[in-house]
């Protein structure tokens, strides 16, 4: 890691603790991509759970229309569609309300770390 990770951590390259300090750098970006990864593969995973809920409807929408060949595809497709999209979106605010959740959950966590590091200062 270069001079400027060791300035984050206050120290200067070949300082007395650089070593130390690039050791703890390295572990905090090590922290740092597991969380990213963890906030990837969530979202990741709302994607291919949005996808299979339009698989799901539009397909009982093929079995309807195979069950009864006088309905309208065009209308019955349609009204698949909307009501996947309308379940998606639905998902999508329910997982927004539940992030904005777990982030207000830890908010006071950050909030007294910031206090105990400027009393530090």
């Amino acid at each position: 890691m270069g001079a400027g990770v060791l300035e984050l951590f206050g120290q200067k390259n070949g300082g007395p603790n650089s070593s130390e300090a690039l050791e703890a750098a390295s572990d905090s970006f090590q922290v740092m991509v597991m969380a990213n990864e963890t906030a990837t593969d969530a979202y990741r995973d709302l994607m291919e759970k949005q996808m299979q809920i339009f698989r799901d409807v539009t397909s009982e929408a093929t079995a309807l229309l195979q069950a009864d060949p006088t309905k309208d595809p065009a209308v019955t497709y349609q009204q698949a569609v909307q009501r996947a999209l309308a379940i998606m979106a639905e998902l999508s605010t329910a997982t927004n309300q539940a992030n904005q959740q777990a982030y207000n959950a830890i908010k006071s966590q950050v909030d007294l770390a910031l206090k105990e590091m400027r009393k530090k200062g």
